[in-house]
């Protein structure tokens, strides 16, 4: 799998820039593993696979956020005052959940509703 489609996505959805991204890559590295193990990812088509990798980049977003924004929600020191908006975070698992679904239909599924019957 193609670490780049996976990073490209990433870029897209964090606004990181490229030295930014490199302390990222072992995250995403990890997201390309993972979502891999997800689909019978040899078996599948070319334009299926660009599908895989650009899932693996979303993944790689959602833990972005997760580290990013799994903070406390405010904090003050005297007058200043700064509030986390946890809506980056609400986003990424959105998009995540969305990622999922689509990889579901890749995914090597066997169908348990399959019984023999005698005739």
């Amino acid at each position: 799998m193609s670490l780049d489609y996976a990073l490209n996505r990433f870029k897209l959805l964090s606004g990181l820039d490229d030295c930014e991204c490199e302390s990222w890559l072992s995250v995403i590295r990890e997201a390309v593993v993972y979502v891999r193990k997800l689909v019978d990812y040899d078996n599948l088509s070319a334009e299926e696979q660009s599908c895989v990798e650009n899932a693996a980049g979303v993944y790689a977003f959602y833990q972005f956020a997760c580290a990013s924004y799994n903070r406390e929600s405010s904090f003050s020191a005297g007058d200043l005052s700064v509030k986390y908006s946890s809506d980056v975070l609400q986003h990424a698992k959105a998009m995540w959940e969305e990622e999922q679904k689509s990889l579901s239909v890749l995914s090597k599924q066997i169908d348990s509703s399959f019984v023999f019957e005698r005739m």
